[in-house]
């Protein structure tokens, strides 16, 4: 399933990749579930021809059985009807809480253990989750658009007007530095952070490049590539967006036909 979804997401906003947390119970050796998990993804993966998928794998050995004994109590006052939790009054609600309190305290401290699982042949060693993943990404994806525009994380950001201006503008040919410089700060901030510092469009007279500086960026306007969805592929970061992808295609199909 995890596999199926990351090969059909096409949209900048769907997500890439999958973590899957894992239950091992106190009986079970956890070498012999970690290494039986890595196989499994790495046949999976040379199944579709890819060196590692898109999938953590976070093991949670509950050695102590804590978690375990947690989770099947509060099953058995989950299967409880109406009438008996009528007989206990509150006990049952109360009961339910502490055990939730119990469960997620549990999931947490394993977690800290940052036992994970990938189908990359590297030892990913303690780290962070996030470390770990940024890792396997890129394994995955050799060439990424690097995206750090700011205000997609919050309803309020305006991220997506402020590319729906850009875009426009360029679509006019009216988009070159010296008019970003005179934009409201919020723009001009984000403009100037992705079009210029980081995939360098500009031409020092301010007018678009020919040949911008990131060299993915400048492999796919050199290669021709179309707009949309082409570029979106790329653009695997969780915080971009569909305007984020055609401001990049836009730019990409000026560049060949200006």
């Amino acid at each position: 399933m995890a596999v199926d979804r990351w090969t059909a997401a096409i949209a900048v906003d769907q997500h890439r990749g999958t973590i899957i947390y894992t239950y091992v119970e106190p009986n079970r050796v956890k070498e012999e579930v970690a290494s039986y998990t890595k196989s499994l993804l790495r046949k999976v993966s040379k199944e579709i021809n890819l060196s590692a998928l898109p999938i953590l794998v976070v093991l949670l050995h509950d050695e102590s059985a804590i978690l375990g004994q947690s989770l099947a109590e509060y099953a058995v006052l989950e299967e409880i009807n109406e009438t008996e939790k009528s007989q206990f009054g509150h006990l049952v609600g109360a009961h339910q809480e502490k055990l939730m309190k119990s469960i997620r305290g549990a999931v947490d401290a394993l977690i800290k253990k940052r036992e994970y699982i990938t189908a990359l042949n590297k030892n990913m060693g303690v780290q962070r989750l996030s470390r770990v993943g940024t890792g396997l990404f890129e394994k995955i994806y050799k060439r990424p658009i690097t995206f750090p525009f700011d205000g997609f994380n919050t309803a309020r950001g305006n991220a997506a007007n402020t590319c729906y201006e850009l875009t426009l503008e360029l679509m006019h040919g009216k988009l070159d530095y010296n008019g970003i410089t005179a934009k409201p700060i919020e723009v001009k901030n984000r403009a100037t952070k992705v079009l210029r510092d980081t995939w360098g469009i500009f031409n020092q007279n301010g007018t678009i490049s020919r040949r911008p500086a990131l060299p993915v960026i400048r492999f796919l306007t050199e290669n021709g590539m179309t707009p949309c969805p082409l570029t979106i592929n790329y653009l695997y970061l969780k915080q971009s967006r569909p305007f984020a992808s055609l401001l990049l295609g836009l730019i990409s199909h000026r560049l060949d036909y200006s």
